[in-house]
């Protein structure tokens, strides 16, 4: 059941609402709460432009769960700005970052 309810969460912050960005190729869903619950925030990129993307002002060290889209996406989570300081790689859908619990200033992905 729980998958059930993952997957619904994904299809919906995945949706094609980015279409407006043709550059974005793929997408990180970011929650402040274990498996993809509380305020979700999903942040497109660009796929292999190893780009940093800070975190905005309210939305820095609340970050709990994460996803990124599809497969083969390697997202790498930062402690501080500009991608610098401890940090903790994702590849798949992680219900609670328990190591990295609210920490998350910043975050690179690649595929």
């Amino acid at each position: 059941m729980i998958k059930l309810l993952i997957a619904a969460a994904l299809a919906a912050y995945f949706s094609p609402a980015f279409s407006q960005f043709p550059n974005y190729t793929s997408h990180l869903l970011l929650c402040e709460d274990r498996d993809l619950s509380g305020r979700c925030i999903t942040f497109p990129y660009v796929a292999n432009a190893s780009q940093c993307i800070n975190m905005p002002n309210y939305f820095n060290d609340v970050v709990s769960s994460v996803a990124p889209e599809g497969s083969g996406h390697n997202c790498t989570l930062y402690m501080d700005y500009a991608c610098t300081g401890m940090n903790r790689s994702v590849t798949a859908f992680v219900s609670f970052l328990s190591d990295f619990d609210d920490r998350t200033s910043s975050f690179r992905c690649t595929s």
